[in-house]
């Protein structure tokens, strides 16, 4: 049975906070090319694109359990029911309210389950680390259920394989932790 989708994302519904040496600062992209400096904390808007400073960590809450950490330099926006990372990674700390929280890619779609997981956007692949917990992953080509901790990469050609230099793709009975979603 799937997950209840979270509530619609409001102003104020996600909070931030932000770590990062003195004179760098979260920015808000603004669709001109222009880009705005933020506070030290917050609350982030959906549909609005955000940039973390280089040795910056963004700390966000939403629903006062569920924690997600922006770093890596990471481009993003959130939504209502999630995050698009457009480069860098997060990192989702998902209890019972969580469940549902969506982080999209180029190379497809990570719907948290609960748990613990990261999600790196990289030039040809995005790389998906499980801890603990489930998530199911969706791409042009497949819609997955990980429930093992380990790496699986997401390939642009909509492929999910064990390691991205992995040139032989495997049946998902083959790889160990996916199971064919429902």
């Amino acid at each position: 049975r799937p997950a209840p989708a979270p509530a619609p994302a409001t102003r104020g519904f996600y909070t931030y906070r932000l770590s990062a040496p003195p004179g760098q600062t979260l920015t808000r992209l603004e669709p001109t090319g222009g880009s705005v400096a933020l506070s030290t904390e917050g609350a982030l808007d959906p549909g609005v694109t955000y940039r973390v400073p280089p040795l910056g960590i963004l700390f966000v809450e939403f629903h006062g359990e569920n924690r997600i950490q922006f770093t890596s330099q990471a481009r993003f926006l959130l939504t209502a029911t999630g995050t698009h990372l457009l480069s860098g990674q997060v990192t989702c700390d998902l209890r019972s309210s969580g469940n549902g929280f969506e982080v999209t890619t180029r190379a497809g779609t990570i719907t948290g389950l609960g748990g613990q997981f990261l999600v790196e956007e990289r030039p040809a692949s995005s790389r998906i680390t499980l801890d603990v917990g489930t998530v199911r992953i969706r791409t042009r080509r497949l819609s997955v259920t990980m429930d093992s901790a380990g790496s699986r990469f997401l390939m642009a050609d909509g492929s999910i394989r064990l390691d991205a230099g992995d040139n032989q793709p495997r049946p998902i009975a083959g790889a160990a932790g996916l199971t064919p979603a429902e």
